[in-house]
This record gives C-alpha cells, structure tokens and sequence, in this order.
C-alpha cells in the first residue's frame, strides 16, 4: 500500500479593491470525513496548515465586516499549496454568526471559543463569568494568574512556562502590564496541548498547555466598542535638518512581524550628552522614530517578551533600512545519513538539497549529513549523486529540534560512481 505523504498549505488573506491584509480573520479547513483545523492570520494576512493530508476539502475563510468566504479546494500528495484570498467587505450581520443561540459574541463564536467549549478540553470562563470575576483586579497580570490558578497547569512540571496569547497572538508581558483586567472578556486555560486551536500549537505549549485571553473588543456586540490598547506612531513635526526613521521589527527565523515589541533608541546631541528613546510597534510590527537630527548615528535595540535582539546602529537618512531582527523562534535542523540501498553502507560526497531554499550539504565519509538552521516547517530534501537515483523525503522540521532522516540511495549499474561507499 502506497502511504499518503502529508503537505502544506499556506495562503494570504487580503481585501479584495486595494489588497490590504485582512488580519485575525478565522481560516477552517474541514476534510470530507469532518477532520477540521482552523487557524487566524497574521498582521499580514497570513496563514499555514502543515501536514495536511492530500485529499477533498472545503476552506471557509471568515471575519467580521466582510462577506463569508468558502472554496472547495483539491490537495494532491507532495504539492505544497499556495493560496490567495480576497475578501469582500460587507455590512455587520450579528445575527447569522450567533446560530441562534442568544447571549453568543459573534466574534467569539467566530474565533472556535464556543466549539472547543462544547468538546470540554479546558477550563474556560465566558463573558458572563469574567464580568464578575474581574472585579476588584487592578491589572491584567493580576487576573490571569488568577484564571491559572484555577486550572490544572503542571506546575510541577511546567513552572509558569503557560503561555498566553490574547486575540489569537501571543502576548508580550512587558505589553500585558499596561492594560487593565477590564479589558479581558473571555479566556481559556490549557493544561496541555489536548484541545489547543492551531493558532496557539508550538512545541512548548503542546506540553507545558496555553492561557487563551479575549478582549472585551471580542466578547461584545459591534454596536458597544469597549476601548483598547493601540499603540500610536508618533507624527514628525517636519523641523529643519530632521528626518524620520521607519522599520519593521520581525522574527529573525520566521520573518513575521512581531506586534508590541519594544525599540529603544538613543543618539548623541549638543556636547556628549545622550537622547534616549523608547517606542512599540504597531499591529504590522511598524515602528517609527520622528525628528531624529540627519546624519546622526541612532543606537537601536529590538526586544520582543524577554528576548533582546542585537543592537544595530543607523545613520539617520531618509533612505536609511531601520529594520530590526529577534531571535523569537528556535531554528531547527535536518540530519541524517545516506547509504547504499545494496551494501547498507554510508555513501559520501551526495548532494543533499532542501527545495525551495538555497540550504544545500554534502554527506561526510561515514554518509552522515546536517542541513540548517531552517524555520519550522515542513521541507521536501532531495538527493543528487551520479550513478544513482534520486531519493526524496518529506521533513518536518520543529522549532529548536533535529528532524532525523535516512536517505537510500539505489545504483543504476556500473562502476563508475561519483558517490562511493
């Protein structure tokens, strides 16, 4: 029997007019048989299913304030699948998204919270609950312990090592601090990885489980806003001899944009004395430095949770690239050998290939190989050695993990090979 090799589905999600990228809008990929994975998009539009099985599916693709998106979608083994998806907006209907039972945020419903509710995996506390469990919390970290403390966490196992993601990203503590427990509205906490949506799956939850925070924006109606935190970019005053720095702070691995992360900066004026400067990005991960003295050279350092990135230093130019990097997500690594399918002997000097990047390797003496570091995901490795054919294998890679692989090589006749055992 032939096993199925699983694939990858990646997809971006934008505004059908101007193409702006719809973000946290729900992504459900549902099977013939009903398996269903669900995931959010990013502040770009993104979104990624791994290890989808080829077969018949169905994507829904929904977000308030735009029409309600479904394609019938054919995955073939082997194909990684690209999508594009264009949204048309339309007008707020909250009753279609309630499926009639009342008191139901369609937000929230949109979002799974009500699904994995029913199927019972964590300890949750909806919109009616959190209004009278909030009372008397002064800040949003006061409240969250207080929902762990509720739930089964390992602690023994997992210290405080649950990590907490509001609106479907994760939260930065730093971040965290600033806003009022008033601003929660629902949550969901997990104790292992059993029930965890798609969005919140990375190896550290899977074991140690995941505290899902709501904001009020989320858990009420669209006509009774609650406020929340924005962050603001500043706006120059246009002063004489002035520019503006613009960046991007992203993941250094992955390249996704990291919301909240916090940039300091700081350059000299007058007689040696130091101007420091301490901004957050926006949704999109933008920041933006305004009136900086032109030609000046601005020290920046990037930091995202409890992770510090490399401080680089800018000339202040109009053109300047002030873009940062953060080591947020663990590379990951390919090992393994390559042997001879008749000797069961390692084969040196093969050309080992990941498709779709520029990461290549050749076996040593023994057939023993390393690939990376390569961002989480999945990967197609492909040999090349003359006299043999090609061997592929599908990898894939966790983050901070080797994925080992055993490639056999198997000889096409003669004695003249390039790769010898």
């Amino acid at each position: 029997m032939h096993a199925q090799q699983p694939t990858r589905l990646t997809g971006t999600v934008q505004e059908v007019g101007g193409g702006r990228p719809v973000e946290a809008a729900t992504v459900r990929l549902t099977s013939s048989s009903g398996l269903t994975a669900e995931a959010l998009t990013d502040p770009d539009g993104v979104f990624s299913f791994e290890a989808i099985v080829p077969g018949e599916y169905v994507l829904l693709v929904r977000r308030l304030g735009y029409a309600e998106l479904s394609i019938p979608l054919t995955v073939e083994e082997e194909q990684a699948v690209e999508l594009s998806v264009r949204l048309t907006p339309a007008a707020i209907r909250v009753a279609p998204l309630e499926v009639g039972i009342r008191g139901r945020p369609a937000r929230l419903a949109e979002a799974g919270y009500y699904d994995r509710m029913a199927r019972g995996w964590g300890t949750f506390t909806d919109p009616a609950s959190m209004t009278v469990l909030r009372k008397g919390s002064i800040r949003l970290p006061q409240l969250v312990q207080i929902l762990q403390d509720r739930a089964p966490i390992k602690a023994a196992i997992c210290g405080r090592r649950n990590t907490v993601f509001l609106d479907g990203r994760p939260l930065d503590p730093e971040f965290a601090r600033e806003m009022s427990a008033w601003e929660l509205g629902a949550a969901e906490v997990y104790a292992d990885g059993a029930g965890l949506p798609v969005f919140a799956m990375t190896p550290l939850t899977l074991r140690c489980g995941a505290t899902l925070l709501w904001s009020t924006v989320t858990t009420v109606g669209a006509g009774n806003p609650m406020p929340q935190i924005t962050v603001q970019l500043c706006e120059p005053v246009g002063g004489p001899g002035n520019v503006t720095l613009e960046g991007i702070v992203a993941d250094q691995v992955t390249g996704v944009r990291l919301p909240a992360a916090r940039v300091r900066g700081s350059y000299t004026i007058g007689e040696g004395a130091q101007r420091q400067i301490d901004v957050r990005t926006d949704s999109l991960g933008r920041y933006r430095l305004c009136d900086i003295p032109r030609e000046a050279e601005v020290s920046l350092v990037a930091s995202y949770n409890r992770i510090t990135g490399v401080p680089t230093v800018v000339d202040a130019r109009p053109e300047a690239d002030a873009g940062l990097k953060i080591q947020v997500t663990a590379p990951g690594m390919i090992v393994g050998d390559v042997i001879h399918a008749s000797t069961g002997q390692g084969l040196r000097s093969v050309r080992i290939m990941v498709a779709g990047t520029d990461h290549t390797a050749t076996s040593g003496r023994s057939g023993v190989f390393s690939v990376g570091p390569l961002p989480p995901g999945s990967y197609t490795i492909q040999t090349l050695c003359g006299g043999f054919s090609l061997a592929t294998a599908q990898v894939q890679v966790e983050e901070g993990q080797e994925a080992r692989v055993q490639l056999v090589l198997q000889p096409l006749g003669g004695d003249r090979y390039r790769c010898r055992n």
